[in-house]
């Protein structure tokens, strides 16, 4: 059961991960989804606030520039 459970949020996070990669990608303006709109939907996704997820993400750079590890999770609903 566990396993399955782990199965399924790997799951999740590759499809949102593929989400955010082909958002970020697209060359055209007007095809791009509004940041403010975009943010929002991720942070529904993670269980967070779009300020939370822009705050995650400042201490994400800042641990991969440091090289010191990242004391939480990306996601609060699991």
């Amino acid at each position: 059961m566990v396993v399955e459970m782990y199965r399924n949020c790997a799951g999740f996070f590759d499809q949102l991960e593929e989400s955010i990669d082909s958002t970020l990608g697209e060359s055209g303006f007007e095809e791009r989804k509004n940041g403010e709109v975009f943010a929002m939907k991720v942070g529904l996704a993670l269980g967070r606030s779009p300020a939370e997820v822009r705050e995650l993400a400042g201490k994400c750079a800042n641990s991969r520039d440091e090289g010191t590890p990242l004391d939480e999770f990306a996601s609060k609903l699991f």
